[in-house]
Protein backbone atom coordinates (compact mmCIF):
# COMPACT_ATOMS: atom_id res chain seq x y z
CA UNK A 1 0.00 0.00 0.00
CA UNK A 2 1.03 3.90 -0.57
CA UNK A 3 2.19 5.01 2.56
CA UNK A 4 -1.23 6.99 3.33
CA UNK A 5 -2.95 3.70 2.34
CA UNK A 6 -4.86 5.27 -0.46
CA UNK A 7 -3.32 3.10 -3.05
CA UNK A 8 -2.64 -0.50 -3.71
CA UNK A 9 0.82 -1.31 -5.58
CA UNK A 10 1.66 -5.07 -6.90
CA UNK A 11 3.69 -6.75 -9.57
CA UNK A 12 2.71 -8.20 -12.57
CA UNK A 13 4.39 -9.94 -15.61
CA UNK A 14 2.79 -9.93 -19.21
CA UNK A 15 4.24 -10.73 -22.51
CA UNK A 16 7.84 -10.84 -20.76
CA UNK A 17 7.18 -7.11 -19.73
CA UNK A 18 7.38 -6.56 -15.90
CA UNK A 19 5.05 -3.74 -14.53
CA UNK A 20 4.32 -1.72 -11.23
CA UNK A 21 0.36 -1.23 -11.29
CA UNK A 22 -1.16 0.74 -8.89
CA UNK A 23 -4.83 0.95 -8.59
CA UNK A 24 -7.65 1.24 -5.42
CA UNK A 25 -7.62 -0.79 -2.55
CA UNK A 26 -9.88 -3.16 -3.62
CA UNK A 27 -7.65 -3.77 -6.93
CA UNK A 28 -9.86 -1.93 -9.43
CA UNK A 29 -8.81 0.42 -11.58
CA UNK A 30 -4.79 -0.54 -11.92
CA UNK A 31 -2.76 1.02 -14.39
CA UNK A 32 0.91 0.09 -14.72
CA UNK A 33 3.40 3.54 -13.41
CA UNK A 34 6.67 1.36 -14.36
CA UNK A 35 7.97 -0.87 -16.98
CA UNK A 36 10.33 -2.93 -18.19
CA UNK A 37 11.87 -6.42 -19.38
CA UNK A 38 13.59 -6.75 -16.18
CA UNK A 39 12.22 -9.08 -14.05
CA UNK A 40 10.93 -7.39 -10.74
CA UNK A 41 11.28 -9.53 -7.40
CA UNK A 42 10.08 -6.87 -4.97
CA UNK A 43 8.74 -3.23 -4.66
CA UNK A 44 8.34 -0.77 -1.63
CA UNK A 45 7.03 2.70 -1.46
CA UNK A 46 8.38 6.55 0.05
CA UNK A 47 5.72 8.94 1.00
CA UNK A 48 6.38 10.73 -2.72
CA UNK A 49 4.24 8.99 -5.31
CA UNK A 50 6.39 9.75 -7.47
CA UNK A 51 8.97 7.75 -6.17
CA UNK A 52 8.95 3.70 -6.29
CA UNK A 53 11.80 1.53 -4.79
CA UNK A 54 12.07 -1.79 -6.15
CA UNK A 55 14.63 -5.39 -6.64
CA UNK A 56 15.97 -5.03 -10.40
CA UNK A 57 17.51 -8.61 -12.13
CA UNK A 58 20.09 -6.41 -14.23
CA UNK A 59 23.35 -8.21 -16.22
CA UNK A 60 26.51 -8.48 -14.81
CA UNK A 61 29.47 -10.63 -16.03
CA UNK A 62 27.57 -13.44 -17.43
CA UNK A 63 27.99 -16.00 -14.62
CA UNK A 64 26.44 -14.17 -11.68
CA UNK A 65 22.77 -12.41 -12.36
CA UNK A 66 22.12 -9.44 -9.73
CA UNK A 67 18.58 -8.58 -8.16
CA UNK A 68 19.97 -4.84 -7.17
CA UNK A 69 17.56 -2.98 -4.98
CA UNK A 70 17.44 0.91 -6.41
CA UNK A 71 14.84 3.31 -5.40
CA UNK A 72 13.54 5.59 -8.88
CA UNK A 73 11.45 8.30 -9.67
CA UNK A 74 8.53 7.51 -12.15
CA UNK A 75 8.61 11.50 -14.08
CA UNK A 76 11.41 11.50 -15.10
CA UNK A 77 12.06 7.78 -14.99
CA UNK A 78 15.69 7.88 -13.37
CA UNK A 79 17.61 6.27 -10.71
CA UNK A 80 17.96 8.13 -7.11
CA UNK A 81 20.01 5.63 -5.69
CA UNK A 82 20.93 2.02 -6.42
CA UNK A 83 23.42 -1.00 -4.98
CA UNK A 84 24.71 -2.65 -8.19
CA UNK A 85 25.91 -6.70 -7.98
CA UNK A 86 24.35 -7.94 -5.03
CA UNK A 87 21.12 -10.24 -5.31
CA UNK A 88 18.94 -8.52 -3.18
CA UNK A 89 15.82 -10.52 -1.78
CA UNK A 90 13.79 -8.07 0.39
CA UNK A 91 14.03 -4.46 0.07
CA UNK A 92 11.97 -1.43 2.04
CA UNK A 93 12.20 2.59 1.70
CA UNK A 94 11.75 4.98 4.48
CA UNK A 95 8.48 7.25 4.11
CA UNK A 96 11.32 10.16 4.17
CA UNK A 97 13.04 7.98 1.50
CA UNK A 98 16.12 8.70 3.26
CA UNK A 99 17.07 4.67 4.12
CA UNK A 100 16.96 2.39 1.30
CA UNK A 101 17.40 -1.03 3.19
CA UNK A 102 17.40 -4.62 1.35
CA UNK A 103 18.75 -8.21 2.27
CA UNK A 104 21.36 -10.49 0.60
CA UNK A 105 23.42 -13.31 1.14
CA UNK A 106 24.67 -13.38 -2.59
CA UNK A 107 26.80 -10.89 -4.25
CA UNK A 108 28.57 -10.70 -7.56
CA UNK A 109 32.12 -10.35 -8.27
CA UNK A 110 34.72 -11.05 -11.28
CA UNK A 111 34.59 -14.41 -11.70
CA UNK A 112 31.20 -14.98 -10.25
CA UNK A 113 28.91 -15.43 -7.11
CA UNK A 114 29.92 -15.12 -3.53
CA UNK A 115 27.88 -16.56 -0.46
CA UNK A 116 27.92 -15.18 2.57
CA UNK A 117 27.68 -17.15 6.26
CA UNK A 118 23.64 -15.58 5.96
CA UNK A 119 21.95 -13.10 5.49
CA UNK A 120 22.72 -9.07 5.81
CA UNK A 121 20.81 -6.46 5.90
CA UNK A 122 22.14 -3.48 4.77
CA UNK A 123 21.14 0.41 4.65
CA UNK A 124 21.88 2.98 1.91
CA UNK A 125 21.87 6.67 2.25
CA UNK A 126 20.03 7.87 -0.30
CA UNK A 127 20.74 11.78 -0.21
CA UNK A 128 24.52 10.99 -0.26
CA UNK A 129 24.93 10.29 -3.99
CA UNK A 130 25.95 7.54 -5.97
CA UNK A 131 29.02 6.89 -4.47
CA UNK A 132 27.14 6.36 -1.08
CA UNK A 133 28.31 2.87 0.46
CA UNK A 134 25.82 1.00 2.63
CA UNK A 135 26.19 0.00 5.79
CA UNK A 136 25.63 -3.66 6.48
CA UNK A 137 24.71 -5.25 10.12
CA UNK A 138 26.31 -8.33 11.33
CA UNK A 139 25.43 -11.88 9.65
CA UNK A 140 21.99 -13.08 11.76
CA UNK A 141 20.50 -14.95 8.89
CA UNK A 142 17.81 -11.12 8.45
CA UNK A 143 14.70 -12.85 6.50
CA UNK A 144 12.53 -9.46 5.50
CA UNK A 145 12.82 -5.80 6.43
CA UNK A 146 10.26 -3.07 6.46
CA UNK A 147 10.12 0.45 8.11
CA UNK A 148 7.66 1.14 11.08
CA UNK A 149 5.74 4.21 9.66
CA UNK A 150 9.05 6.82 10.42
CA UNK A 151 12.33 7.02 8.62
CA UNK A 152 14.19 5.93 12.09
CA UNK A 153 12.26 2.80 12.92
CA UNK A 154 12.73 -0.72 10.99
CA UNK A 155 11.60 -4.11 11.59
CA UNK A 156 12.96 -7.33 10.58
CA UNK A 157 13.33 -11.14 10.71
CA UNK A 158 16.72 -12.37 12.72
CA UNK A 159 17.82 -15.10 14.58
CA UNK A 160 19.59 -13.31 17.70
CA UNK A 161 17.84 -15.71 20.19
CA UNK A 162 17.96 -19.48 18.62
CA UNK A 163 15.54 -18.76 15.51
CA UNK A 164 14.33 -16.32 13.34
CA UNK A 165 12.10 -13.79 15.10
CA UNK A 166 10.53 -10.69 14.61
CA UNK A 167 12.64 -7.50 15.45
CA UNK A 168 12.40 -3.63 15.69
CA UNK A 169 15.33 -1.14 15.75
CA UNK A 170 16.26 2.30 15.75
CA UNK A 171 18.40 3.39 12.89
CA UNK A 172 21.17 6.16 13.61
CA UNK A 173 22.07 9.43 11.58
CA UNK A 174 24.83 6.85 10.36
CA UNK A 175 22.65 3.96 9.27
CA UNK A 176 23.48 1.43 12.15
CA UNK A 177 21.15 -0.26 14.24
CA UNK A 178 20.70 0.36 18.09
CA UNK A 179 18.05 0.01 20.21
CA UNK A 180 16.68 -3.36 20.01
CA UNK A 181 13.66 -5.26 20.75
CA UNK A 182 12.32 -8.26 19.94
CA UNK A 183 8.57 -8.49 19.47
CA UNK A 184 7.62 -11.81 18.55
CA UNK A 185 8.61 -15.39 20.52
CA UNK A 186 7.85 -17.97 19.12
CA UNK A 187 7.60 -21.62 20.40
CA UNK A 188 10.64 -23.73 19.36
CA UNK A 189 11.04 -24.39 15.44
CA UNK A 190 8.19 -21.98 14.77
CA UNK A 191 10.72 -18.98 13.20
CA UNK A 192 8.93 -15.88 12.13
CA UNK A 193 10.04 -13.73 8.69
CA UNK A 194 9.24 -11.58 6.41
CA UNK A 195 7.37 -8.89 8.23
CA UNK A 196 5.42 -5.66 6.64
CA UNK A 197 4.24 -2.56 9.15
CA UNK A 198 0.80 -1.43 8.66
CA UNK A 199 0.29 2.04 6.81
CA UNK A 200 -0.18 3.49 10.69
CA UNK A 201 2.96 1.95 11.47
CA UNK A 202 0.53 0.48 14.93
CA UNK A 203 1.01 -2.73 13.52
CA UNK A 204 3.44 -5.63 12.09
CA UNK A 205 2.12 -8.69 9.69
CA UNK A 206 4.65 -11.64 9.36
CA UNK A 207 4.94 -15.49 8.77
CA UNK A 208 4.92 -17.80 11.07
CA UNK A 209 6.18 -21.67 10.02
CA UNK A 210 3.78 -23.15 12.37
CA UNK A 211 4.97 -27.15 11.68
CA UNK A 212 7.90 -27.45 13.95
CA UNK A 213 9.16 -30.66 12.06
CA UNK A 214 10.95 -30.82 8.54
CA UNK A 215 8.04 -29.78 6.79
CA UNK A 216 6.64 -26.27 6.47
CA UNK A 217 2.93 -24.95 7.38
CA UNK A 218 2.93 -20.30 7.27
CA UNK A 219 0.88 -18.54 8.74
CA UNK A 220 -0.05 -14.82 8.41
CA UNK A 221 0.38 -13.39 12.30
CA UNK A 222 -0.03 -10.10 13.66
CA UNK A 223 1.82 -8.28 16.65
CA UNK A 224 1.83 -4.78 17.97
CA UNK A 225 4.86 -2.73 16.72
CA UNK A 226 5.06 -1.33 20.17
CA UNK A 227 5.60 -4.86 21.33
Amino acid sequence: YSVDGSKLHFLRESAGQWHIMRGTVSGGGAASILSGNRLLADLDLPADANMVASVENTFFNGVCTPMDPLLMTLNPNARVASRGNVVADAIAVSPDRRWLAYTHRIYCDAVGSVLLTSNHVCLLDTLAGPAATPVCQDSANVLGVDFGGSGNVIVFSADYSGQNEIWRASVTQAGQLVNFTQLTRGSAGQPSSYPRVSSDGSWVIFSRDVDAGPGENLQAHVVRRDG
